[in-house]
């Protein structure tokens, strides 16, 4: 399944926060080792990759044909093998790249100087690398994340994406003590955000040992950061999520909720976020566990995991409190002696078209990783499918939400759900006069770029729509040939449609 897209424009709507800060040099008056800080608040921002290795990623070149296994964790030492055709000989330019937070993490360590090398071995038809885990571009604390991984030649030719999904990340440090928080209940405007606090440490306890458990029972009136030997999670004007090391062992952490976010202990929705779900994703890096980045709406996406870093209406985990199997994994592992790669699913699936005028029939393929032998379809408008690779027609215009649930025996009974949103108009496209069919939309975007109905786009289509502008402009939805976006049908479309031939 091609991984279609990146998100830009949820990305944007993420920068909510201030800028992630880095692991930072020891204090010369106390005994820490280092720190490492996240936003407090809903939704840390992305950091911005490197633009030199982002454009490689952008080419054209080599394609792969297998990822072994095709979940993975990382930061863990495990090591997934790579093959297909034309990766060349390994150069200094060779490398693979994983999504992020900062667009693409790069085995090769030239995200950040201070990464390791994770390229563990490479031939024209093999690679073997390391999931990565490590510092991004911009300092901040980044691991290797689900979605579309890529090969870069030493040519600087490029593979497509192809789907791979890490399970869960860690970041080489973990608590020798079960750690114990003192909680202030000082939430502006909000009763009862300690027991919701509570209910988050309760869920990650849930899948920690019994001898190892996460206490929250003290109170405290503290509403900052700070290196005092007692772990905090209060309500403050700077957002953080800080956590004291020595060596790789953690010895405290502060989660302090940024009071310039509104909140809520119970159902959170739009600007408004919940105190529950946050914890749990603060508490998941307090634990040691990375936050991953990986948010493709048809998968395989990281958005079902506590450890997501995002948290949206868009992705469908603002009101996530359940730990997903593969946070209970990262748990087991850390504390419990469990194992790398535990059995563990990830949907995903291809939908075509996404948008589109009613009656709309969207075929849709399941594409999940790790032998999934059961599906659950569930369409947004009431219908449902246990097929695998169902067709579904929506009657009416609206945005629906549609999700899978890829299942298999032996794996854990809550899998993952892959999310994508199908937009269905409420007028349907005609046939343009002079045009040889009813138009399309090339890209499957909503934007019926082949005006001529040909089946492609080329000059004939920006032909047709001058021609026919004004046509256009009376007959049919503006918003599918409205292709800069100005809110009318006009000469500016027919300039735009030829500058994207």
């Amino acid at each position: 399944m091609p991984v279609r897209r990146c998100l830009p424009l949820l990305l944007a709507a993420l920068l909510l926060a201030a800028p992630l800060a880095g692991a930072a040099a020891p204090a010369a008056a106390d005994t820490r080792s280092g720190y490492e800080l996240a936003d407090g608040g809903a939704v840390p921002p992305p950091v911005t990759a490197a633009p030199a290795r982002v454009a490689r990623a952008l080419a054209g070149g080599p394609a792969i044909a297998a990822v072994s296994p095709p979940i993975a964790s990382a930061g863990t030492n495990t090591t997934i093998t790579i093959t297909g055709t034309g990766f060349g000989a390994q150069g200094s330019r060779s490398d693979v790249g994983f999504p992020s937070a900062g667009g693409v993490y790069w085995a090769s360590g030239s995200t950040n100087a201070v990464n390791p090398d994770d390229i563990v071995s490479w031939s024209d038809t093999e690679i073997v690398v390391r999931v990565p885990n490590g510092l991004g571009a911009g300092g901040s604390r980044e691991t290797a994340s689900s979605g579309g991984l890529r090969v870069v030649t030493d040519a600087n030719r490029t593979s497509a994406p192809f789907p791979f999904a890490v399970s869960f990340g860690v970041a080489g440090r973990r608590w020798a003590a079960p750690p114990v928080f003192l909680v202030n209940d000082n939430c502006p405007g909000v009763a009862g955000g300690a027991d919701a606090v509570r209910r988050a440490v309760a869920s990650w306890n849930a899948a920690l040992p019994p001898d190892f458990r996460i206490n929250c029972s003290g109170a405290s009136n503290a509403t900052e950061a700070a290196r005092d030997g007692q772990s905090l999670i209060a309500w403050g004007p700077s957002g953080s999520i800080t956590y004291w090391y020595e060596n790789s062992t953690i010895v405290e952490a502060d989660i302090i909720l940024s009071t310039s976010y509104a909140w809520t202990a119970g159902d959170a929705g739009g600007s408004v976020y919940g105190i529950e779900p946050v914890t749990l994703r603060n508490l998941a890096f307090c634990l040691g566990i990375a936050w991953l980045d990986g948010i493709e709406p048809q998968g395989p996406s990281d958005a079902a995991k506590a450890s997501c870093r995002y948290r949206t209406d868009g992705l469908g985990n603002m009101n996530l409190v359940a730990l997903s199997p593969a946070d209970r994994a990262a748990a087991d592992y850390l504390y419990g002696g469990g194992d790398t790669n535990p059995p563990l699913l990830a949907a995903a699936f291809a939908a075509d078209p996404i948008a589109g005028p009613a009656p709309l029939t969207v075929r849709f393929g399941d594409a999940s990783l790790g032998g999934a032998t059961g599906r659950a379809w569930y369409f947004g408008d009431g219908g449902t499918s246990t097929e695998r690779n169902p067709a579904h027609t929506y009657a009416a215009p609206g945005t629906y939400t549609i999700a899978l649930t890829a299942s298999a025996p032996g794996y854990p009974s809550d899998t993952i759900r892959a999310v994508e949103r199908i937009a269905v108009g409420g007028t349907a496209v005609l046939a343009v006069p002079g045009g040889a069919g009813i138009p399309t939309s090339t890209a499957n975007d909503g934007q019926y770029d082949d005006v001529n109905g040909n089946g492609r786009k080329d000059f004939a289509d920006v032909v047709v729509y001058f021609n026919q502008m004004t046509w256009i402009a009376a007959n049919e939805p503006v918003g599918a040939f409205d292709f800069n976006a100005n809110g009318r049908v006009d000469f500016a479309d027919v300039v735009w449609l030829f500058n994207h031939l």
